[in-house]
């Protein structure tokens, strides 16, 4: 995959199951040793998991704990072959929690560098997984604000979907972008966002006059009315978002730190239901 996801894959041991392994014996039933494939990973820093496929049932699931957990609404045609977990798996932590999400491919890795991923994110309060993330494409995790976004290509050029994370650790979309080609080269895009909502978190916050500029004097009132999101940059370890704001019936554009903004949950297309 291209080096803009930042999905890493873990150290996983796909194997058939066999009498050998006397450690996995407990956790499965003989009529399951013929046909499942099974996949150790390290679900947290201190603990293993080990995902299975069944090849007759068309179905994967994790074993953790003792524990059955069945990964929903996968795609049956990935699933129909031993070759499922070397192709079509890869583990990273993406809501930042300390348990690993695990993404499915919905296609031929090989075939795209962008291809299409569903991704399963565990939920230790209701101690189940569920499919927050749907459609996505070449992810890339920004930890210094706590969010990853998407970035799918298209033929006029991509779409970007950005997604924070809640208290519970449910990741939401929160912004989307549509970056499109300004020539026939196809070497310059203009990119336009669109959110539901965003307000200023704190009474005043910094303004800046560039995504370069180091520092400011200048504030913003926590009142003012901001009507769009121009643009979104990353730099030097901070975002910044250039913002439409309204005051006293006029409009101005401004950049401001993305801490400081609170944006209010979208409509995700591709997120299933739960």
């Amino acid at each position: 995959m291209g080096k803009q996801t930042l999905l890493h894959m873990g150290l996983c041991l796909c194997f058939l199951l066999m009498p050998s392994f006397a450690e996995m014996k407990s956790e499965i039933t003989p009529s399951q040793k013929n046909h499942d494939i099974a996949c150790k990973f390290d679900f947290t820093k201190t603990q293993k998991a080990t995902i299975y496929l069944d090849l007759i049932q068309k179905e994967v699931y994790i074993q953790w704990n003792g524990k059955k957990y069945e990964l929903l609404d996968i795609t049956k045609e990935i699933i129909d072959s031993s070759s499922f977990f070397a192709e079509n798996i890869d583990f990273d932590d993406l809501n930042f929690d300390g348990y690993q999400d695990i993404s499915i491919a919905l296609g031929d890795i090989d075939a795209s560098s962008d291809v299409l991923r569903d991704y399963y994110f565990y939920d230790p309060k209701r101690d189940s997984f569920f499919r927050y993330v749907q459609d996505a494409s070449m992810i890339q995790k920004h930890q210094e604000v706590s969010i990853f976004s998407s970035h799918k290509k298209h033929n006029e050029g991509t779409t970007h979907k950005y997604y924070n994370i809640d208290s519970n650790g449910r990741p939401f979309l929160f912004m989307q972008g549509e970056s499109c080609w300004t020539n026939e080269k196809e070497d310059d895009a203009k990119t336009s966002y669109t959110i539901k909502g965003v307000s200023i978190k704190s009474e005043q916050v910094f303004m800046y006059d560039d995504w370069y500029t180091p520092a400011s004097k200048q504030s913003i009132n926590k009142e003012r009315k901001i009507k769009k999101v121009l643009d979104f940059v990353g730099f030097k370890g901070a975002f910044l978002v250039k913002i439409m704001y309204e005051d006293q019936d006029k409009t101005y554009t401004t950049w401001i730190n993305f801490k400081d903004l609170i944006f209010e949950e979208m409509i995700d297309e591709n997120k299933s239901k739960f």
